[in-house]
Protein backbone atom coordinates (compact mmCIF):
# COMPACT_ATOMS: atom_id res chain seq x y z
CA UNK A 1 0.00 0.00 0.00
CA UNK A 2 2.76 2.37 1.03
CA UNK A 3 4.89 1.78 -2.54
CA UNK A 4 1.19 2.33 -4.34
CA UNK A 5 1.15 5.63 -2.60
CA UNK A 6 4.89 6.95 -3.01
CA UNK A 7 4.31 5.96 -6.65
CA UNK A 8 1.04 8.22 -6.81
CA UNK A 9 3.06 11.31 -4.95
CA UNK A 10 6.12 11.33 -7.51
CA UNK A 11 3.53 11.29 -10.01
CA UNK A 12 1.81 14.12 -9.13
CA UNK A 13 4.81 15.83 -8.49
CA UNK A 14 5.90 15.50 -11.91
CA UNK A 15 2.66 16.49 -13.49
CA UNK A 16 1.90 19.03 -11.43
CA UNK A 17 -1.82 19.69 -11.09
CA UNK A 18 -2.45 18.63 -14.69
CA UNK A 19 -5.56 15.20 -13.80
CA UNK A 20 -4.11 11.70 -14.08
CA UNK A 21 -5.50 9.58 -17.71
CA UNK A 22 -7.02 6.74 -16.27
CA UNK A 23 -5.76 3.51 -18.64
CA UNK A 24 -8.84 2.75 -20.89
CA UNK A 25 -10.91 -0.07 -19.79
CA UNK A 26 -10.65 -3.51 -22.16
CA UNK A 27 -13.94 -2.98 -23.21
CA UNK A 28 -12.12 -0.63 -25.58
CA UNK A 29 -9.94 -3.15 -27.09
CA UNK A 30 -13.18 -5.30 -28.13
CA UNK A 31 -14.34 -2.27 -29.78
CA UNK A 32 -10.82 -1.57 -31.91
CA UNK A 33 -10.87 -5.62 -32.45
CA UNK A 34 -14.62 -5.45 -33.91
CA UNK A 35 -13.71 -2.52 -36.51
CA UNK A 36 -10.87 -4.34 -37.31
CA UNK A 37 -12.09 -7.47 -38.23
CA UNK A 38 -15.93 -7.07 -38.84
CA UNK A 39 -14.51 -6.67 -43.18
CA UNK A 40 -12.82 -10.34 -42.41
CA UNK A 41 -15.70 -12.27 -40.91
CA UNK A 42 -18.18 -13.43 -42.86
CA UNK A 43 -21.86 -15.20 -42.87
CA UNK A 44 -22.04 -18.59 -44.19
CA UNK A 45 -25.43 -19.75 -45.61
CA UNK A 46 -26.23 -22.69 -46.97
CA UNK A 47 -28.96 -22.06 -49.14
CA UNK A 48 -31.79 -25.05 -50.71
CA UNK A 49 -32.03 -24.22 -54.54
CA UNK A 50 -35.42 -25.46 -54.68
CA UNK A 51 -37.17 -22.61 -52.73
CA UNK A 52 -34.06 -20.21 -51.69
CA UNK A 53 -34.80 -20.68 -48.02
CA UNK A 54 -32.08 -20.64 -45.85
CA UNK A 55 -31.42 -24.54 -44.83
CA UNK A 56 -27.87 -23.97 -42.63
CA UNK A 57 -26.19 -20.73 -41.21
CA UNK A 58 -22.70 -20.54 -39.56
CA UNK A 59 -19.37 -18.31 -39.85
CA UNK A 60 -16.55 -18.07 -41.53
CA UNK A 61 -13.41 -16.14 -42.11
CA UNK A 62 -11.05 -14.63 -44.77
CA UNK A 63 -7.02 -16.14 -44.31
CA UNK A 64 -5.78 -15.06 -47.32
CA UNK A 65 -6.22 -11.51 -50.03
CA UNK A 66 -7.17 -13.67 -52.77
CA UNK A 67 -10.64 -15.20 -51.29
CA UNK A 68 -9.95 -18.08 -49.23
CA UNK A 69 -11.85 -18.23 -46.35
CA UNK A 70 -12.31 -21.25 -43.25
CA UNK A 71 -15.50 -22.43 -41.53
CA UNK A 72 -16.72 -25.57 -39.99
CA UNK A 73 -17.23 -28.49 -42.02
CA UNK A 74 -20.69 -29.19 -39.92
CA UNK A 75 -21.48 -25.80 -41.39
CA UNK A 76 -21.27 -26.54 -44.93
CA UNK A 77 -22.13 -30.43 -44.99
CA UNK A 78 -25.21 -30.37 -46.23
CA UNK A 79 -23.83 -29.37 -49.20
CA UNK A 80 -21.66 -32.09 -49.40
CA UNK A 81 -23.98 -34.22 -48.95
CA UNK A 82 -26.05 -33.12 -51.52
CA UNK A 83 -24.80 -30.74 -54.03
CA UNK A 84 -27.00 -30.70 -56.54
CA UNK A 85 -30.33 -29.36 -54.13
CA UNK A 86 -28.08 -26.75 -51.78
CA UNK A 87 -25.39 -23.91 -52.67
CA UNK A 88 -23.45 -21.75 -50.21
CA UNK A 89 -22.97 -18.25 -49.72
CA UNK A 90 -21.53 -15.68 -47.65
CA UNK A 91 -23.03 -12.15 -46.96
CA UNK A 92 -20.60 -9.64 -45.55
CA UNK A 93 -21.48 -7.52 -42.61
CA UNK A 94 -22.79 -4.42 -44.58
CA UNK A 95 -25.49 -6.85 -45.84
CA UNK A 96 -23.21 -7.98 -49.69
CA UNK A 97 -23.49 -11.47 -50.56
CA UNK A 98 -21.76 -13.59 -53.26
CA UNK A 99 -21.42 -17.58 -54.25
CA UNK A 100 -18.73 -19.73 -52.04
CA UNK A 101 -16.96 -22.47 -53.64
CA UNK A 102 -15.67 -25.38 -51.76
CA UNK A 103 -12.32 -26.37 -51.64
CA UNK A 104 -11.39 -28.70 -49.34
CA UNK A 105 -11.94 -30.47 -45.88
CA UNK A 106 -11.07 -32.05 -42.55
CA UNK A 107 -13.56 -33.73 -41.37
CA UNK A 108 -12.03 -34.98 -38.32
CA UNK A 109 -11.29 -31.40 -37.17
CA UNK A 110 -14.59 -30.24 -38.05
CA UNK A 111 -12.74 -27.33 -40.82
CA UNK A 112 -13.88 -26.51 -44.22
CA UNK A 113 -11.89 -24.46 -46.91
CA UNK A 114 -14.25 -22.04 -49.13
CA UNK A 115 -12.86 -19.76 -51.93
CA UNK A 116 -14.60 -16.29 -52.66
CA UNK A 117 -13.60 -14.06 -56.14
CA UNK A 118 -11.73 -11.03 -55.21
CA UNK A 119 -8.01 -9.40 -54.88
CA UNK A 120 -6.16 -7.65 -52.09
CA UNK A 121 -9.08 -8.28 -49.46
CA UNK A 122 -8.34 -7.84 -45.87
CA UNK A 123 -7.74 -10.90 -44.64
CA UNK A 124 -6.53 -12.53 -40.67
CA UNK A 125 -2.95 -13.43 -39.76
CA UNK A 126 -2.64 -16.56 -38.09
CA UNK A 127 -0.81 -16.70 -34.92
CA UNK A 128 2.48 -17.89 -34.35
CA UNK A 129 2.93 -18.69 -31.03
CA UNK A 130 1.24 -20.96 -28.23
CA UNK A 131 -1.03 -18.98 -25.95
CA UNK A 132 -0.27 -19.19 -22.15
CA UNK A 133 -3.05 -20.08 -20.10
CA UNK A 134 -5.22 -16.82 -19.21
CA UNK A 135 -4.71 -15.28 -21.76
CA UNK A 136 -7.49 -13.25 -23.44
CA UNK A 137 -9.25 -14.29 -26.33
CA UNK A 138 -12.03 -12.79 -28.75
CA UNK A 139 -13.98 -14.72 -30.64
CA UNK A 140 -16.09 -13.50 -33.51
CA UNK A 141 -19.39 -14.63 -35.15
CA UNK A 142 -23.33 -14.51 -36.10
CA UNK A 143 -25.22 -16.10 -32.88
CA UNK A 144 -28.75 -16.89 -33.83
CA UNK A 145 -28.40 -15.48 -37.41
CA UNK A 146 -28.25 -11.89 -35.05
CA UNK A 147 -25.23 -10.12 -37.19
CA UNK A 148 -21.74 -9.89 -36.17
CA UNK A 149 -21.13 -10.36 -32.60
CA UNK A 150 -17.71 -10.45 -30.75
CA UNK A 151 -17.34 -12.59 -27.02
CA UNK A 152 -14.57 -12.14 -24.49
CA UNK A 153 -12.62 -14.76 -22.84
CA UNK A 154 -9.77 -16.24 -21.79
CA UNK A 155 -7.63 -19.00 -23.45
CA UNK A 156 -7.71 -22.70 -20.63
CA UNK A 157 -5.42 -24.81 -22.53
CA UNK A 158 -5.96 -27.71 -24.21
CA UNK A 159 -8.45 -30.14 -23.83
CA UNK A 160 -6.75 -34.05 -22.83
CA UNK A 161 -9.82 -35.86 -22.43
CA UNK A 162 -10.96 -36.00 -26.29
CA UNK A 163 -9.37 -37.80 -28.57
CA UNK A 164 -9.53 -35.17 -31.11
CA UNK A 165 -7.72 -32.16 -29.79
CA UNK A 166 -9.66 -28.89 -28.95
CA UNK A 167 -9.07 -25.61 -27.24
CA UNK A 168 -11.01 -24.79 -23.99
CA UNK A 169 -11.96 -21.10 -24.10
CA UNK A 170 -14.39 -19.16 -21.64
CA UNK A 171 -16.57 -17.40 -23.68
CA UNK A 172 -20.03 -18.46 -24.98
CA UNK A 173 -20.04 -19.61 -27.78
CA UNK A 174 -23.86 -19.55 -29.19
CA UNK A 175 -24.87 -21.74 -32.50
CA UNK A 176 -24.12 -19.35 -35.49
CA UNK A 177 -20.44 -18.27 -34.11
CA UNK A 178 -20.00 -22.04 -36.14
CA UNK A 179 -16.90 -21.71 -38.20
CA UNK A 180 -15.87 -17.92 -36.75
CA UNK A 181 -12.51 -16.87 -35.87
CA UNK A 182 -11.06 -16.70 -32.14
CA UNK A 183 -8.22 -14.09 -31.96
CA UNK A 184 -5.90 -12.49 -29.69
CA UNK A 185 -5.24 -9.16 -28.38
CA UNK A 186 -3.26 -8.18 -31.32
CA UNK A 187 -6.13 -9.22 -33.66
CA UNK A 188 -4.26 -12.94 -34.74
CA UNK A 189 -6.41 -16.32 -34.84
CA UNK A 190 -5.25 -18.51 -32.17
CA UNK A 191 -8.62 -20.79 -32.79
CA UNK A 192 -12.01 -21.36 -34.77
CA UNK A 193 -15.45 -21.38 -32.79
CA UNK A 194 -16.88 -25.00 -32.61
CA UNK A 195 -20.43 -26.03 -31.54
CA UNK A 196 -20.18 -28.85 -29.26
CA UNK A 197 -22.72 -30.97 -27.60
CA UNK A 198 -21.90 -29.65 -24.48
CA UNK A 199 -22.56 -25.96 -25.20
CA UNK A 200 -26.16 -26.09 -23.35
CA UNK A 201 -23.72 -26.19 -20.25
CA UNK A 202 -21.99 -23.00 -21.45
CA UNK A 203 -18.76 -24.77 -21.99
CA UNK A 204 -17.64 -23.76 -25.35
CA UNK A 205 -14.26 -24.93 -27.80
CA UNK A 206 -11.93 -24.27 -30.01
CA UNK A 207 -10.45 -25.70 -33.10
CA UNK A 208 -6.59 -25.54 -32.52
CA UNK A 209 -5.14 -22.80 -35.51
CA UNK A 210 -2.39 -25.38 -36.48
CA UNK A 211 -4.92 -28.04 -37.94
CA UNK A 212 -6.14 -24.93 -40.15
CA UNK A 213 -2.26 -24.32 -40.92
CA UNK A 214 -2.25 -27.86 -42.40
CA UNK A 215 -5.47 -28.00 -44.09
CA UNK A 216 -3.84 -24.58 -46.40
CA UNK A 217 -0.56 -26.45 -46.34
CA UNK A 218 -2.59 -29.58 -47.96
CA UNK A 219 -4.41 -27.57 -50.97
CA UNK A 220 -2.76 -27.34 -53.43
CA UNK A 221 -5.59 -28.20 -56.23
CA UNK A 222 -8.55 -26.32 -55.69
CA UNK A 223 -10.76 -28.24 -58.94
CA UNK A 224 -11.95 -31.35 -56.91
CA UNK A 225 -15.29 -32.03 -57.16
CA UNK A 226 -18.13 -32.26 -53.99
CA UNK A 227 -18.08 -36.02 -54.61
CA UNK A 228 -14.14 -36.20 -54.74
CA UNK A 229 -14.27 -34.15 -51.47
CA UNK A 230 -16.75 -36.74 -49.97
CA UNK A 231 -14.16 -39.56 -50.95
CA UNK A 232 -11.21 -37.54 -48.92
CA UNK A 233 -13.70 -37.13 -46.33
CA UNK A 234 -14.24 -41.05 -46.29
CA UNK A 235 -10.35 -41.65 -46.16
CA UNK A 236 -9.80 -38.85 -43.70
CA UNK A 237 -12.15 -40.62 -41.36
CA UNK A 238 -10.16 -44.36 -42.03
CA UNK A 239 -6.97 -42.89 -41.34
CA UNK A 240 -7.83 -41.90 -38.06
CA UNK A 241 -9.69 -44.69 -36.61
CA UNK A 242 -6.80 -47.46 -38.47
CA UNK A 243 -4.26 -44.98 -36.25
CA UNK A 244 -6.60 -45.23 -33.26
CA UNK A 245 -7.18 -48.86 -33.26
CA UNK A 246 -4.08 -49.85 -34.40
CA UNK A 247 -2.62 -48.43 -31.10
CA UNK A 248 -5.47 -49.61 -29.06
CA UNK A 249 -4.64 -53.03 -30.34
CA UNK A 250 -0.99 -53.41 -30.26
CA UNK A 251 -1.68 -54.27 -26.57
CA UNK A 252 -3.95 -56.31 -24.34
CA UNK A 253 -7.07 -53.89 -23.47
CA UNK A 254 -7.10 -52.69 -20.17
CA UNK A 255 -9.66 -54.59 -17.57
CA UNK A 256 -11.39 -53.31 -14.53
CA UNK A 257 -13.51 -55.49 -12.03
CA UNK A 258 -16.74 -55.98 -12.15
CA UNK A 259 -17.89 -58.24 -9.32
CA UNK A 260 -16.20 -61.38 -9.88
CA UNK A 261 -15.19 -60.56 -13.74
CA UNK A 262 -12.92 -58.75 -15.31
CA UNK A 263 -14.68 -56.14 -17.85
CA UNK A 264 -12.54 -53.83 -20.75
CA UNK A 265 -12.25 -50.41 -19.28
CA UNK A 266 -11.45 -46.87 -20.02
CA UNK A 267 -8.61 -47.23 -22.76
CA UNK A 268 -7.39 -43.86 -22.48
CA UNK A 269 -7.87 -40.40 -21.06
CA UNK A 270 -9.98 -39.93 -24.10
CA UNK A 271 -12.54 -42.26 -22.54
CA UNK A 272 -14.82 -41.93 -19.98
CA UNK A 273 -16.40 -44.15 -16.89
CA UNK A 274 -19.20 -43.88 -14.83
CA UNK A 275 -21.53 -46.50 -13.46
CA UNK A 276 -25.00 -46.55 -12.26
CA UNK A 277 -26.80 -49.73 -10.04
CA UNK A 278 -30.90 -51.15 -9.67
CA UNK A 279 -30.47 -51.71 -6.20
CA UNK A 280 -33.66 -51.01 -4.79
CA UNK A 281 -34.49 -54.03 -2.05
CA UNK A 282 -37.20 -54.93 -3.07
CA UNK A 283 -36.66 -56.16 -6.14
CA UNK A 284 -35.57 -59.82 -6.74
CA UNK A 285 -32.39 -59.46 -8.20
CA UNK A 286 -29.43 -56.46 -8.51
CA UNK A 287 -28.17 -54.93 -11.68
CA UNK A 288 -24.55 -53.12 -11.60
CA UNK A 289 -23.96 -50.84 -15.12
CA UNK A 290 -20.51 -49.97 -16.05
CA UNK A 291 -20.29 -47.02 -19.16
CA UNK A 292 -17.23 -46.12 -20.33
CA UNK A 293 -17.39 -44.00 -23.94
CA UNK A 294 -15.67 -41.20 -25.79
CA UNK A 295 -16.26 -37.60 -24.78
CA UNK A 296 -17.14 -36.43 -28.75
CA UNK A 297 -17.87 -37.77 -32.33
CA UNK A 298 -17.03 -36.78 -35.91
CA UNK A 299 -19.66 -35.27 -37.66
CA UNK A 300 -20.17 -36.20 -41.11
CA UNK A 301 -24.16 -35.26 -41.69
CA UNK A 302 -27.30 -34.42 -39.69
CA UNK A 303 -27.88 -37.96 -38.74
CA UNK A 304 -24.50 -39.73 -39.29
CA UNK A 305 -21.71 -39.27 -36.18
CA UNK A 306 -18.70 -41.18 -36.48
CA UNK A 307 -15.69 -42.45 -34.85
CA UNK A 308 -17.13 -43.15 -31.67
CA UNK A 309 -16.49 -45.87 -29.15
CA UNK A 310 -18.39 -47.00 -26.62
CA UNK A 311 -18.60 -50.36 -23.74
CA UNK A 312 -21.37 -50.93 -21.54
CA UNK A 313 -21.22 -53.84 -19.03
CA UNK A 314 -24.32 -54.80 -16.37
CA UNK A 315 -23.53 -57.43 -13.51
CA UNK A 316 -27.16 -59.28 -12.86
CA UNK A 317 -27.31 -61.12 -9.73
CA UNK A 318 -30.05 -63.16 -8.13
CA UNK A 319 -31.92 -62.27 -4.37
CA UNK A 320 -34.69 -64.69 -4.48
CA UNK A 321 -35.04 -65.87 -8.32
CA UNK A 322 -34.72 -69.50 -8.86
CA UNK A 323 -32.32 -70.50 -11.92
CA UNK A 324 -35.64 -70.82 -14.10
CA UNK A 325 -37.37 -67.22 -13.75
CA UNK A 326 -33.59 -65.87 -13.59
CA UNK A 327 -32.75 -66.91 -16.84
CA UNK A 328 -36.16 -65.56 -17.78
CA UNK A 329 -34.98 -62.17 -16.64
CA UNK A 330 -31.41 -63.07 -17.97
CA UNK A 331 -32.77 -63.71 -21.52
CA UNK A 332 -35.01 -61.22 -21.92
CA UNK A 333 -32.20 -58.43 -21.12
CA UNK A 334 -29.77 -59.58 -23.20
CA UNK A 335 -32.75 -59.33 -26.04
CA UNK A 336 -34.22 -55.88 -25.19
CA UNK A 337 -32.12 -54.03 -22.60
CA UNK A 338 -29.85 -52.80 -25.42
CA UNK A 339 -30.40 -52.12 -29.13
CA UNK A 340 -28.07 -51.16 -32.36
CA UNK A 341 -27.38 -47.45 -32.91
CA UNK A 342 -30.54 -45.99 -34.91
CA UNK A 343 -29.69 -44.67 -38.61
CA UNK A 344 -31.53 -43.70 -41.88
CA UNK A 345 -31.71 -45.92 -44.72
CA UNK A 346 -30.24 -43.61 -46.72
CA UNK A 347 -27.07 -43.58 -45.47
CA UNK A 348 -26.70 -47.07 -44.24
CA UNK A 349 -27.42 -50.62 -45.03
CA UNK A 350 -29.50 -52.99 -42.91
CA UNK A 351 -26.95 -54.06 -39.58
CA UNK A 352 -26.13 -58.41 -40.23
CA UNK A 353 -25.93 -59.75 -37.13
CA UNK A 354 -24.48 -63.38 -36.48
CA UNK A 355 -24.56 -65.39 -33.24
CA UNK A 356 -21.83 -67.80 -32.20
CA UNK A 357 -20.42 -69.07 -28.51
CA UNK A 358 -17.45 -67.99 -27.44
CA UNK A 359 -14.84 -70.14 -25.58
CA UNK A 360 -12.51 -67.57 -23.39
CA UNK A 361 -10.56 -69.07 -21.10
CA UNK A 362 -12.81 -71.43 -18.40
CA UNK A 363 -15.65 -68.99 -19.26
CA UNK A 364 -18.68 -69.55 -22.45
CA UNK A 365 -20.30 -66.50 -23.93
CA UNK A 366 -23.22 -66.51 -26.33
CA UNK A 367 -22.70 -63.39 -28.55
CA UNK A 368 -23.93 -61.61 -31.20
CA UNK A 369 -21.64 -59.57 -33.72
CA UNK A 370 -23.71 -57.39 -35.83
CA UNK A 371 -22.20 -54.75 -39.04
CA UNK A 372 -23.43 -52.51 -41.11
CA UNK A 373 -21.99 -50.69 -43.79
CA UNK A 374 -22.01 -46.56 -44.83
CA UNK A 375 -23.78 -46.00 -48.36
CA UNK A 376 -22.15 -42.82 -49.09
CA UNK A 377 -18.51 -43.75 -47.32
CA UNK A 378 -17.68 -47.20 -48.50
CA UNK A 379 -15.37 -48.79 -46.55
CA UNK A 380 -16.69 -47.47 -42.98
CA UNK A 381 -18.82 -50.06 -41.31
CA UNK A 382 -20.69 -49.36 -37.77
CA UNK A 383 -20.27 -52.67 -35.71
CA UNK A 384 -22.10 -53.22 -32.42
CA UNK A 385 -21.47 -56.30 -30.38
CA UNK A 386 -23.78 -57.80 -27.06
CA UNK A 387 -22.21 -60.40 -25.05
CA UNK A 388 -23.64 -62.76 -22.13
CA UNK A 389 -21.66 -65.08 -20.04
CA UNK A 390 -23.04 -68.74 -19.40
CA UNK A 391 -21.18 -69.91 -16.81
CA UNK A 392 -23.63 -69.92 -13.34
CA UNK A 393 -27.29 -70.08 -12.53
CA UNK A 394 -27.77 -66.92 -10.36
CA UNK A 395 -25.30 -64.10 -11.81
CA UNK A 396 -24.11 -63.16 -14.59
CA UNK A 397 -22.34 -60.70 -17.08
CA UNK A 398 -23.86 -58.63 -20.15
CA UNK A 399 -21.90 -56.52 -22.28
CA UNK A 400 -22.29 -54.00 -25.14
CA UNK A 401 -19.63 -53.17 -27.70
CA UNK A 402 -20.50 -49.97 -29.83
CA UNK A 403 -17.76 -49.55 -32.63
CA UNK A 404 -18.70 -46.81 -35.01
CA UNK A 405 -16.85 -45.55 -38.38
CA UNK A 406 -14.32 -48.77 -38.90
CA UNK A 407 -12.96 -50.82 -41.27
CA UNK A 408 -14.34 -54.21 -41.46
CA UNK A 409 -11.16 -56.15 -40.87
CA UNK A 410 -10.63 -53.51 -37.26
CA UNK A 411 -14.10 -53.91 -36.37
CA UNK A 412 -13.81 -57.80 -36.47
CA UNK A 413 -10.22 -57.62 -34.64
CA UNK A 414 -11.22 -55.24 -31.85
CA UNK A 415 -14.69 -57.39 -30.89
CA UNK A 416 -11.99 -60.42 -30.84
CA UNK A 417 -9.90 -58.56 -28.64
CA UNK A 418 -13.08 -56.92 -26.73
CA UNK A 419 -14.43 -60.58 -25.69
CA UNK A 420 -10.83 -61.83 -24.80
CA UNK A 421 -10.94 -59.32 -22.07
CA UNK A 422 -13.71 -60.54 -20.14
CA UNK A 423 -12.32 -63.48 -17.77
CA UNK A 424 -13.50 -64.34 -13.99
CA UNK A 425 -11.40 -63.07 -11.28
CA UNK A 426 -9.11 -65.53 -9.78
Amino acid sequence: MMRIFALGLALFLVAGSAPVRAAAPDVDAAQLLFESAKDKVLKIRVVLNATQSQAAVGSGFLVSGDGLVVTNFHVVSDFLERPAEYTVEYVRHDGRTGPLRLINVDVIHDLALLRIRGRDLPHFRLVSHMLEKGERGYSLGNPHDLGLTIVEGTYSGLITESLYEHIHFTGAINPGMSGGPAITRDGEVFGVNVSRLVEAELVSFLVPVKFVRELLAATRDESATPEALLRRARDQILGAQNATLSRLLAAPLPTAALGGYRVPASVGEFMRCWGRAEDEQTKLYRASTQICSLEDAIFVFENVRTGWIDFEHTLLESRKLGWMRFYKLYETRFATVANPPPGLEEDFTEFRCRTEFVHNDSLMLRAAICLRAYKRLPGLYDLWMRAATLDAYDHGLQTTLTLLGVSFDNGERFAQRYLEAISRMK
